[in-house]
């Protein structure tokens, strides 16, 4: 396993989300305190043109022009994004919380038969596991969810709206 965490976004739109820039800007901490690589994980016909904005904030970019996944839904971007986790191996996966994601990252935990943890307010790392925080209750109490022992660890997540910090060199960039 490679010791990464992909920040995954399907470019359908003309610009990226205000939620998947909030879990880029969470993943750059996330990186930062657990020494991990962050990684844009861009997918979609419109993929290129969406990959250089991320090219300042991450270490490295994935970007996967898939124009024929659009008309073929989410599966064919599933399929896609997990022959890219198998040949890369990293260690987490955070999707947004939009449509698109949530089918995927569900569909992805099953295919590389791993767990998911859907929803979640917050993350953090802990010799290497991804606990997802979520709220219980009404919002009365948190509770801390994770899934140990299989790997990739995925979760989805709303976090917090924040703007990424730009970094003073360019991501690497992989094309596939």
């Amino acid at each position: 396993m490679s010791k990464e965490i992909w920040i995954v976004n399907i470019a359908e739109g003309s610009e990226m989300s205000r939620e998947f820039t909030s879990l880029v800007a969470k993943g750059q901490s996330l990186a930062k305190d657990a020494g991990y690589k962050l990684c844009c994980v861009i997918m979609g016909a419109k993929a290129r043109e969406r990959s250089g904005s991320c090219m300042v904030w991450a270490d490295k970019i994935y970007c996967i022009h898939t124009a024929e996944a659009e008309s073929q839904g989410s599966a064919a971007y599933t399929k896609t994004l997990e022959n890219i986790a198998k040949k890369y191996q990293p260690e987490i996966m955070l999707f947004t919380t939009e449509r698109i994601s949530n089918v995927i990252s569900a569909s992805l935990g099953i295919r590389l038969d791993t767990g998911v943890v859907a929803h979640s307010g917050d993350f953090r790392i802990e010799d290497g596991l991804l606990i997802s925080s979520i709220p219980t209750y009404g919002g009365q109490a948190i509770g801390d969810i994770f899934c140990k022992g299989k790997l990739p660890q995925i979760a989805s997540a709303k976090v917090q709206t924040a703007q990424p910090e730009e970094r003073d060199f360019p991501a690497e960039f992989v094309l596939e």
